[in-house]
């Protein structure tokens, strides 16, 4: 926790001491309500402060009629009345002295002219009094940080903690991300959904998480930059310190104009644009999967140091479809050098494949994968290794993949897996990848892309 309150202005909104929620209600499948329970549920460390003007009570807690009238200090509070009364309790928790209100009520910018009028009535009252808002039109934030466990949120997923930190502007898109990740099995550090972005913006927040220790990996899903430039000075500056998986929306003109109704009113700045991309140092992507699976992989996988990669498979048909991915993604798969060929030759079947793609065989069994990896590895021309193995029915699956973990655990230079499985039937060898932290994929083409992504991540801070 912070040592004193002038640390940083967002630990009010991330690192709360305590919470109200302005418009909390007894009612179930209400958002007040939602927060309310995510909050409890979830085991928040500080004190909830449920502001209802006639319950006595919220959910078991003991509710106040305004936010002048709760008895404590309010770090954050979620304000989720009418649209047009937003401005007067604004003011009115300004008053009390809280630091970061989240407005989760609609109505504002994104409905026109009078939305437009209240959201910069919102603005005004900020600058004027101080308080920062988060929103409107908004989520809200969770952080998993176990000391905090803060789900000022009304979504549905609990997460578990971890290292992976989702910004999106869409709180649906965030959501999904969210989730997915949570059935992969990898763990949330912190999340926001920004809705209108009326005075907190992505660009601070990527700044406050640049600076967090416990975040490795960002997710960053945009519609619309209303500050290009200053975004992309501070990606330059963020993703030098750690990767940040970026997804731009409407980049057709069908889905600019979505971006457009769903934003509020007349676009202000770069929509769709992924030469952002390459201005800013971050790592683009078109697909929610890939940026979910690709975060995954900087969490757990060693970042490899370039762009050459070798293939070790057991079946030929998935190492030709990952060769493509890799190639189309600008990486290289260099021919093996003569000494690491001649430890291939002797170390595998006679009919193996010894080139790159290397293909071991079906038949092959643990220690022709031990030696395959070893040889692949120390090869000097190789950056990093993508291993793709199918489980037959007639090979030690389980013990091919303790010599991976064993051997992954050893190198400098990172091992992708991709295993193509029954799950119901190899459960037991997925669970050893597990055990270890190592993330699987289940098809080539996606851990193709995962390792050419790092690589080109590697290949930037190396630079």
């Amino acid at each position: 926790m912070r040592e004193d309150k002038n640390s940083h202005i967002l630990d009010f909104l991330f690192r709360p001491r305590s919470v109200a929620v302005i418009g909390a209600s007894n009612r179930l499948l209400t958002i007040g309500n939602r927060i309310v329970r995510n909050l409890q549920n979830m085991q928040f460390t500080g004190p909830v402060y449920p502001v209802h003007p006639k319950d006595s009570q919220i959910e078991g807690l003991a509710a106040y009629p305004s936010i002048s009238h709760v008895p404590g200090e309010v770090d954050l509070a979620h304000i989720i009345v009418k649209n047009v009364q937003v401005p007067r309790v604004l003011e009115e928790c300004a008053r009390k002295g809280v630091k970061v209100a989240i407005i989760n009520t609609a109505g504002f910018k994104e409905v026109g002219p009078e939305g437009a009028r209240l959201e910069a009535e919102l603005v005004r009252i900020a600058r004027s009094t101080g308080i920062r808002i988060f929103g409107p039109n908004c989520q809200g934030i969770i952080n998993a940080d176990p000391e905090v466990n803060a789900y000022c949120n009304f979504t549905f997923t609990k997460p578990r903690p971890g290292y992976i930190s989702i910004f999106s502007q869409s709180g649906g898109v965030g959501e999904v991300m969210n989730n997915r990740l949570c059935e992969l099995g990898d763990g949330l550090r912190m999340y926001a959904s920004t809705g209108n972005a009326c005075d907190i913006n992505c660009q601070e927040i990527l700044a406050y998480w640049g600076d967090d220790s416990d975040t490795r990996v960002i997710i960053c899903h945009l519609e619309n930059i209303e500050d290009p430039e200053s975004f992309i000075q501070m990606a330059q500056k963020v993703s030098e310190k750690k990767p940040i998986l970026m997804m731009l929306t409407g980049r057709t003109r069908v889905g600019a104009q979505a971006v457009a109704f769903h934003c509020g009113g007349q676009l202000t700045g770069r929509v769709g644009d992924e030469s952002l991309a390459t201005e800013s140092g971050v790592l683009a992507f078109r697909s929610l999967e890939e940026i979910c699976q690709t975060a995954r992989a900087f969490v757990h996988v060693k970042i490899p140091r370039g762009r050459r990669v070798g293939i070790i498979t057991n079946t030929g048909g998935p190492g030709i479809i990952a060769a493509d991915e890799l190639s189309e993604a600008g990486c290289e798969l260099p021919e093996l050098s003569e000494a690491t060929k001649n430890i291939l030759k002797q170390a595998l079947h006679p009919e193996a494949i010894v080139s790159n793609p290397v293909d071991v065989l079906a038949t092959a069994g643990p220690k022709h994968f031990r030696a395959a990896l070893a040889a692949m590895l120390g090869d000097p021309k190789i950056d990093g290794v993508l291993f793709s193995f199918v489980t037959p029915f007639f090979v030690d699956c389980e013990t091919v993949a303790r010599e991976v973990v064993q051997i992954s655990a050893k190198t400098h230079k990172p091992i992708v897996c991709v295993v193509m499985t029954d799950k119901t039937l190899w459960g037991a060898t997925l669970q050893i990848f597990r055990n270890a932290g190592i993330p699987t994929y289940s098809q080539p083409e996606i851990g193709a892309k995962v390792l050419a992504a790092m690589s080109k991540y590697g290949e930037k801070i190396d630079s």
